[in-house]
This record gives structure tokens, C-alpha cells and sequence, in this order.
């Protein structure tokens, strides 16, 4: 198979050192018949629960390699845990559908493996598309364990099965975050416009303000509303959360919604926001939004959702952003300018060029060129540009 390579001297390598070799080697051999005699030879020498764990993740991404196998069907009875997890997730990544039965079998409720297992499953049954066991999946939906009711609905919701979204609709209260997240998720992917009721009060409890931990499921609802009814009814429940006051993130979230929906009479209330300078400059579980990692204030999503509405009479507001010494502010008013096309404020942007030509303002300093390109005005008119006319 491999001239380069004695088996007297391979024979004498650890089991780190076989597997570094064979997950090298598997890249150059293009003949599926040797392929398979190496992995055979490789398998039979080992015997560490940590080298047989390796073995499936090379596996994994040597798809040529374990199609002309049935090794992950030897680990499907393993009885060390972390090995079957990684062999049933493996047939799920490879979508070896030859072993879905076998995998099917941890979903019976009669079945005494653990919780991890059974999770294991569920996700491997949704990559695999099967839809065979529907009826397994759902009943744990109602598991005492959250890690288990967070998978079926993850489950239930990548094979469309829309005839379990009552009984997903239940979760709404649950007490477990993430479930109740994957619930609100489930409604507006199966378009169950018979719960809009359900999503709009879930909104409404946010108007007064929740906890910052909640910020996950506000956003949720919201992403579930706008799918549920049109532009025209959801921007009247969303243009609401602008009024919460305990946690920033929920109305920048809503007037950034509201500029995506088009929602241009909300446009004076969003610039209400521009004189907010709070920045949120880290981050907390379970809320993976860029608003939270951009460093960006509430007034900087203020003039992205301004310009995104067209809202061009609120550009001397916008304006009044160039001079902070916020770092973000500056930037983020020169790029709504430009959107908006307020060819107006080209001295002002000019002079800003000029005023941010240090290494701690390089950023500031190429955004506004860009601007002023796209305003039109080329770098020979902004260099010809008076003191006089800067100054004003």
C-alpha cells in the first residue's frame, strides 16, 4: 500500500503515531480496495477508548473510506458512552442511511441508555431525514429532561413535521431557556399563524422590560411575528418594544426590525435614539446576535436603521454624531450619509478626513473616504477644497 513505509517499523508505532500516519495517508491512496484492507489493519490495533474516538472523527472525513466499511456499525453496540455518542453522530455527518435503523433503536422509550445517547440520536434522525420514527421523537417532548425535549423539537422542526407543533406550542412556558427558544423558533418556521396571539404576548411582556437574560426570546418572537402576519400588522407590535427601558439590546433589535420591514413612519421615533450613547461591550449566554459583540451604541443602529428607511430629514440629527467622541459614532453617521445621499455634509466629511489622519483614527479616516466616494466626490475635489470652506 505504501512503499515508503515498512510494516516491521509501523508495527512498533503507538497508537497516536498510526493514526497521525493513517489520517495522512487516506489524503494520497486513491484505490478504494487498499483503502479499505488499511483501515481494517488500523482498526484490529486498536484498543484505547481515545484512539477509537480519533478513528471516527478521521472516519468522519474520510467519506470514500468509511462507505466501504462497516466499522461504524461495530461501534453502534459499543458500550463506552463517548464512543457510541461519536459513532451515532458520525452515521449522522457521513448520512450512512444503511445504519439508521440501528440509530432509530436508542429513540425506543423502552431503551435504557442515557440521556446524552438518546440526544445523540434525535440530531443523527434529523440529519438523515428519516421520518420513520416521528412518533418516538415527539414523545420526548414531554421528557423530564430539557436536553431531551430541546432536541425533539430541533428534531421535529428539520424533518417539517408541522402535525406536532400543538404539542411544541406547549413548551412556550417551559421552564428550561433553551426549549422555550426552540419553541418560539418552531411556530414561525411551521408558519403556525394560529398562535400569533401566543408570540404577540410573549412580545408584550418585553414593552415594560424582562431581565437581560430574556433578550433571546424577545428577538425570537420577534423573527416569529414577522413571519406569522405581514409587514403592515407585525411593525405594530414590534415599533412597541422601543419603549423598553431595562435592556437597551431590545429596542436596538426592534428599530434594526423595523428598517428591515420598512416600517418609514416609525422613522421620527427611531431618531429619538440618536442621542443614546450606551454600548453593550460583552457578551452573555444564549443571545448570539451582533449586537451584542459589535461595540456599536444604540445610537449608531439608530443611523443604520434611519438610512436603511431612507428617513434623509433626520440627516442634520445624524449629523451632529460626526463630531463624538464616541468611536463608533463618527463612523457610523459618516456611512448613514452616504446612504442617505446627503451630499450636504460633503465639507463636513471632508474636514473630518482631514482632522482623523493618525494611526488611532485609520479606521474613521478610510470609512470617509468610501463615503465621500460614494457621495461622488472624487479625491481630487476633496483635496482642492479650501481651509476656508472646512472651516465653515
Amino acid at each position: 500500500i505504501d512503499s515508503n513505509c515498512k510494516l516491521d517499523t509501523i508495527c512498533q508505532w503507538n497508537e497516536s503515531k498510526l493514526l497521525s500516519y493513517y489520517c495522512s495517508i487516506t489524503k494520497e491512496i486513491r484505490d478504494k480496495e487498499k483503502l479499505r484492507l488499511l483501515t481494517r489493519w488500523i482498526f484490529n490495533r486498536l484498543s484505547s477508548v481515545e484512539a477509537k474516538e480519533q478513528y471516527l472523527n478521521i472516519l468522519a472525513d474520510a467519506r470514500e473510506v468509511s462507505a466501504n466499511t462497516n466499522y461504524i456499525a461495530m461501534f453502534l453496540s459499543e458500550s463506552h458512552e463517548s464512543l457510541l455518542e461519536k459513532a451515532i453522530r458520525t452515521v449522522g455527518y457521513l448520512k450512512a442511511l444503511e445504519y439508521s435503523e440501528k440509530v432509530a433503536a436508542y429513540l425506543n422509550p423502552e431503551d435504557n441508555s442515557s440521556n446524552t445517547i438518546k440526544a445523540a440520536a434525535l440530531c443523527t434522525i434529523a440529519k438523515l431525514g428519516i421520518h420513520e420514527h416521528t412518533v418516538n421523537i415527539a414523545k420526548f417532548l414531554r421528557h423530564k429532561s430539557d436536553l431531551l425535549r430541546y432536541n425533539s423539537i430541533k428534531t421535529l422542526v428539520s424533518l417539517n413535521e408541522e402535525g406536532y407543533t400543538g404539542d411544541i406550542v406547549a413548551l412556550l412556558d417551559d421552564r428550561c431557556y433553551g426549549v422555550k427558544l426552540e419553541a418560539i423558533k418552531a411556530i414561525g418556521h411551521f408558519r403556525a399563524t394560529e398562535y400569533t396571539d401566543k408570540i404577540e404576548s410573549i412580545l408584550n411582556s418585553f414593552v415594560t422590560g424582562r431581565t437581560e437574560a430574556d433578550f433571546g426570546i424577545c428577538r425570537e418572537a420577534v423573527n416569529t411575528i414577522t413571519k406569522l402576519v405581514s409587514s403592515e400588522v407585525s411593525k405594530h407590535v414590534v415599533v412597541k418594544l422601543l419603549d423598553n427601558e431595562i435592556d437597551f439590546r431590545i429596542p436596538v433589535y426592534a428599530m434594526s426590525k423595523l428598517a428591515e420591514i420598512g416600517a418609514r413612519e416609525y422613522a421620527q421615533k427611531i431618531a429619538g435614539f440618536l442621542a443614546d450613547m450606551r454600548a453593550f461591550d460583552g457578551c452573555s449566554g444564549g443571545t448570539n446576535c451582533e449586537i451584542l459583540m459589535s461595540g456599536v451604541g444604540v445610537a449608531g443602529y439608530a443611523c443604520r436603521a434611519l438610512a436603511k428607511l431612507g428617513a434623509r430629514e433626520h440627516s442634520s440629527e445624524i449629523a451632529s454624531l460626526l463630531t463624538s467622541n464616541e468611536w463608533w459614532a463618527p463612523i457610523e453617521a459618516t456611512r448613514a450619509l452616504a446612504e442617505l445621499d446627503a451630499k450636504e455634509y460633503i465639507p463636513q466629511l471632508c474636514k473630518l478626513f482631514k482632522e482623523s489622519n493618525t494611526k488611532e483614527k485609520q479606521r474613521l479616516r478610510e470609512v470617509v473616504k468610501e463615503s465621500l466616494e460614494k457621495l461622488g466626490y472624487s479625491e481630487s475635489e476633496r483635496e482642492k477644497l479650501s481651509d476656508d470652506s472646512l472651516n465653515k
